[in-house]
């Protein structure tokens, strides 16, 4: 998966809000995590997503079925 390519398709973090230290924490050994207090970005391999303080996020994937494939593995 090439940066920046694919569809993207909005997702929602278990639960009302997201802890956004909680999941840096999570996914730092896992790639690369760039952190504000507003948002998240993940990238690794095989994944690339966004994901905001109200608990939205933005998978980033060749189709719809991939990334609801990759926001189970990494947001649930």
């Amino acid at each position: 998966n090439k940066r920046g390519s694919g569809i993207p398709v909005h997702a929602q973090v278990k639960g009302a809000a997201a802890d956004l230290a909680l999941i840096e924490r999570r996914l730092r050994p896992l790639g690369e995590v760039a952190a504000s207090i507003a948002a998240l970005r993940f990238t690794s391999a095989e994944a690339e997503f966004t994901v905001f303080r109200d608990g939205r996020a933005l998978v980033r994937a060749e189709s719809e079925a991939r990334a609801r494939a990759v926001a189970a593995r990494y947001l649930q």
